[in-house]
């Protein structure tokens, strides 16, 4: 019996120990963004000219296991939201957001690559308030995992929805925005 226990306790240690959860929020970038840019060691981001308030990334920036490819001439655009904005079924509410800036994204535009570091549950918090934007989930191959090109226009920016996807083996997974939409927050979690 007491075998069994220890035995029993070792794979829930394991299990647990296995068991990761990566989260790419905007909120402490933001702020590093903004900070940077008023004591002017900040290079890799921009005002973009309307507001002092909206950020460019003009460079690729890694976090964690996240990029953000953002080329100077197709940036990711940074700002603080005006009112929270909260995702059904996740705890995480959104202070900062990332959108897509510009109305096309194709070739050597904005992406989030996920160096996905074993099979895994990915979740996206994302939103559009214009019908027909959005982005594709695919691997480095091109080969599509799922499509959420299409995302229907939302009135509020409470109990957003939230997309799953099941990543069934480890590797770079890239989410390819089609259009000017908003990231809200991306999580993988190791399963």
């Amino acid at each position: 019996m007491k075998k069994t226990l220890l035995f029993a306790t070792f794979i829930v240690a394991t299990i647990a120990l296995n068991a990761q959860t990566y989260l790419l929020t905007f909120e402490a970038l933001y702020s590093q963004l903004k900070t940077g840019k008023a004591n002017g060691t900040e290079t890799s981001a921009t005002y973009d000219g309307t507001s002092t308030t909206k950020l460019l990334l003009n460079a690729d920036r890694t976090i964690g296991i996240f990029t953000l490819v953002s080329p100077s001439t197709r940036t990711f655009r940074i700002d603080t939201c005006i009112v929270d904005v909260s995702f059904n079924g996740h705890s995480h509410v959104a202070k900062a957001r990332l959108e897509p800036n510009g109305a096309s994204n194709t070739t050597n535009g904005r992406k989030i690559y996920i160096e996905c570091p074993a099979a895994g549950k990915l979740t996206v918090g994302a939103w559009t308030a214009t019908t027909g934007r959005g982005y594709t989930v695919e691997n480095s191959s091109g080969v599509l995992y799922s499509t959420n090109s299409a995302m229907t226009a939302v009135t509020s920016t409470t109990n957003l929805p939230i997309h799953e996807y099941v990543i069934s083996s480890p590797g770079t997974i890239i989410l390819n925005p089609n259009a000017g939409f908003y990231y809200g927050f991306v999580q993988f979690d190791v399963t």
